[in-house]
């Protein structure tokens, strides 16, 4: 009996409990650090919610001429109104679809490719 206990080394129990530790450790480093940055980031949006926010808050606008959609950072909506003006708004999103839109630019000036289109 004394030659098992003299043994070195380690039990498969206490292997089990290394491995379980470790495994706990990890996923709550991946709760803590990774789910809030997704959940934070700029692209939970849908162009159909955009478009109704938009329109509910700024009845001028017509279409979305552009939409430049960054993760970390703000996204960027071009909108072209009824009387050709553009507009640009930030768009800040979250996973939950909760929107915070915000009018940064106007533009009186009607570009080329607009007035071809025309």
């Amino acid at each position: 009996m004394n030659a098992i206990r003299n043994r070195k080394g380690f039990t498969v129990l206490e292997l089990l409990i290394v491995v379980v530790i470790f495994t706990v450790i990890a996923i709550s480093t991946i709760w803590l650090v990774v789910v809030p940055f997704i959940a934070k980031g700029n692209c939970w949006f849908t162009q159909e919610g955009l478009i109704r926010e938009i329109r509910f808050n700024h009845p001028e606008a017509e279409i979305i001429v552009k939409t430049e959609t960054h993760f970390t950072d703000l996204s960027t909506i071009t909108v072209q109104n009824n009387d050709g003006s553009r507009d640009k708004y930030t768009l800040d999103s979250d996973i939950l679809f909760n929107y915070d839109l915000k009018k940064v630019e106007r533009s009186d000036s009607l570009d080329k490719a607009t007035l071809k289109n025309k």
